[in-house]
């Protein structure tokens, strides 16, 4: 099985694994997990997942979704189940709802452990002191509301989930959390897979504080994969990646290595659009490089906004290479000045009136001139007749 899907309360399309990305994450004895079936076991016996789809909390919208097709056969499920699953989705739909005088009597004595409060929020695992705020504050105030709030609030939230905390522009304080740490999680898992899948390292990423960014940008997975593929085509598989590479360098000041190349384009703060008129941008100018041809950024901007790109950009910068090379002997001959690239780019695309009538005047001397040459005769016995030029 290459695909195998788990569910929770808070999972309304579950968590999806692959073999490749389960054989990247480490057990808890320190070794990889040989397959997703392993994996998506270890889940389900220790942070409360289920092979089958869950009745949703409310705030994830009620209901029990479909399933995928992937769950894993019953054969496959182990024959034991963690002790406290049920609490697990007692208590996160706790959390999920506004702490009302109900909730606290469901929860009134009831103070976990380290261990219990683990699997009460698996996504607090491993992550500093977060466990026992949560259940520091559980001891001293009896709700599990409180206790989450002071995670969030807690200096070390942020080390464990950067990005995650919106900021009021007002006051500069903290104004609550984007996703719970549970949908949290999920996105950034999502994110691991998304570089895995293009075969790049997350943890480069992760280590560059992407990842928050990318959070707090609102990138979503699927946002994400897109800007990857574009990056990936434009700078590494593209016949011409190498000027893409150099034009895109030397006109937006991006380093030339290939994590600085793609951190620019999964930079949240440049939006989707803003990101491909820029790649766009950039293989006008790899196009114009492959002829030999050096033009400027506003060159390119002009062109892109002319909708001059990809194949008709080739063809133009192909059509150039072709007339350039005519004028340019022609002009020396008449003792013009060779016309540049960018001479041609005002004639042809842009409408100047004076670089287009600087064309014409070399073409009509030039045919002129082959007029003449044309005029010349000779006879029967080789002798020349009529006009010849120079």
């Amino acid at each position: 099985m290459a695909d195998v899907t788990v569910w929770r309360q808070d999972t309304p399309n579950g968590e999806t694994f692959s073999d490749a990305y389960a054989q990247t994450q480490t057990k808890a004895d320190g070794t990889k997990y040989k397959d997703a079936v392993e994996f998506a076991n270890d889940l389900i016996a220790n942070a409360g997942y289920s092979a089958t789809p869950q009745p949703l909390a409310a705030s994830f919208g009620g209901g029990t979704p479909e399933p995928t097709g992937n769950e894993i056969e019953a054969t496959d499920t182990p024959n034991y189940f963690n002790i406290y699953t049920n609490l697990l989705n007692k208590t996160e739909d706790i959390l999920n709802r506004q702490a009302t005088e109900d909730d606290t009597q469901d929860i009134q004595g009831f103070v976990p452990t380290i261990d219990q409060a683990g699997q009460l929020v698996p996504y607090m695992r491993g992550k500093g002191n977060l466990l026992q705020v949560y259940t520091d504050t559980w001891a001293e105030t009896g709700n599990a509301n409180l206790a989450l709030q002071a995670v969030r609030d807690s200096d070390e939230y942020e080390t464990y989930f950067p990005g995650n905390t919106r900021t009021d522009p007002e006051t500069g304080g903290k104004a609550g959390v984007r996703y719970s740490e549970a949908q949290y999680t999920a996105l950034t898992d999502a994110y691991d897979r998304a570089f895995i899948e293009a075969g790049l390292n997350p943890d480069v990423f992760r280590e560059a504080q992407m990842f928050g960014a990318l959070v707090e940008g609102d990138v979503g997975a699927k946002e994400l994969q897109a800007r990857i593929n574009a990056a990936t085509e434009a700078f590494i598989t593209n016949p011409l990646a190498e000027n893409v590479r150099q034009y895109y360098s030397s006109n937006f000041g991006i380093d030339m290595t290939d994590s600085a190349l793609l951190a620019s384009a999964l930079d949240p703060a440049v939006g989707e659009r803003i990101l491909n008129r820029q790649l766009s941008v950039a293989r006008i100018g790899a196009e114009a490089s492959e002829r030999s041809f050096d033009i400027t950024l506003q060159e390119s901007e002009r062109l892109y906004q002319l909708g001059v790109t990809g194949t008709r950009a080739a063809q133009l910068f192909g059509q150039a290479e072709t007339l350039l090379g005519q004028l340019s002997t022609a002009a020396n001959i008449q003792g013009r000045k060779a016309p540049t690239i960018s001479e041609f780019l005002q004639a042809r695309q842009f409408g100047d009136s004076e670089a287009q009538q600087r064309f014409t005047n070399i073409l009509s001397q030039e045919a002129s001139e082959s007029a003449a040459q044309l005029g010349a005769r000779r006879t029967r016995d080789g002798a020349v007749t009529g006009l010849t030029e120079a």
